[in-house]
């Protein structure tokens, strides 16, 4: 059995290469792809909302985000045949908006709870001082320090790495 191959023509990007294969670093530039900005703009807009709102709030605008996107998703699946091409990528790019805002709103509320939790957020909003009284509940653990190379890790040293520098600074 013989195979023929038919010359397809070469891209004009690749037409002046000397290899048969093309340019291997052709440098071409197509149009910017801007498909992923909807939803990255609408996380991040969701989490800068959430980091403020009071959780209940956000728990439920996100189970609804979910629900409106599952429900769209569903719909769009439904009625494939009844719908357009165009139709259906925007429902798709509506559905991703949705669950890309849900999922950072979450994100970012549950962050903001764990920040505010316990009395020292309360305290340090009073710029109060305390004292406390601590108690070692385990025993003491070897650790390695982080560092590759010769370079000290961030915050170690008396340097430039804004660290701890004690008392006395």
């Amino acid at each position: 059995m013989t195979s023929v191959h038919t010359a397809r023509p070469r891209a004009p990007v690749h037409a002046a290469a000397a290899s048969p294969r093309g340019a291997s670093d052709p440098r071409q530039e197509g149009p910017a792809d801007l498909r992923l900005v909807p939803p990255a703009l609408a996380a991040w807009a969701a989490a800068a909302v959430a980091l403020g709102t009071p959780g209940r709030t956000v728990a439920a605008v996100c189970a609804g985000a979910f629900l409106a996107a599952a429900v769209l998703l569903y719909v769009t699946r439904r009625r494939r045949a009844a719908m357009g091409r165009t139709q259906r990528r925007t429902a798709g790019a509506l559905a991703a908006v949705l669950l890309c805002a849900a999922t950072a709103g979450a994100v970012a509320a549950l962050h903001a709870a764990d920040v505010r939790r316990g009395p020292v957020p309360a305290l340090a909003g009073e710029f109060a001082e305390t004292t406390a009284e601590v108690t070692v509940t385990r025993d003491p653990r070897l650790s390695r320090p982080r560092v590759r190379g010769a370079a000290l890790a961030p915050g170690v040293g008396g340097g430039r790495g804004g660290g701890h520098q004690g008392h006395g600074a």
